[in-house]
């Protein structure tokens, strides 16, 4: 989401300088897309870097629970995070796919 995010903010800002360079008559036209892309992608920009906020702390708790326990428990951490068991067990997946937690651990 992130780089679809920065994708539009790049989109929106050559609006801008497109409006500024060529300044017509109907420039109010294009000034509502330019905002949509702008809106649209700061909020993209920040969801996206959120989520990756969140994936990395979780992974980081999980090391320390495979450092502490030999095992991930996946109900405290939905519990620290306030966020749902699958969604702590995607992440952890994703953790794994990117080599930051070891495969073979027990996920509990």
């Amino acid at each position: 989401m992130r780089n679809w995010g920065l994708g539009f903010l790049i989109c929106g800002a050559l609006a801008i300088v497109g409006l500024i360079a060529e300044p017509q008559e109907d420039y109010k036209e294009g000034l509502f897309g330019t905002a949509v892309f702008l809106v649209g992608g700061g909020y993209l920009f920040n969801k996206g870097q959120k989520y990756l906020n969140t994936l990395k702390e979780v992974a980081a708790e999980s090391l320390n629970q495979i450092r502490e326990k030999d095992q991930i428990d996946t109900l405290e951490l939905s519990k620290k995070f306030q966020i749902s068991e699958i969604e702590i067990r995607q992440m952890i997946s994703k953790s794994q796919n990117k080599k930051f937690i070891p495969f073979g651990v027990v996920i509990k």
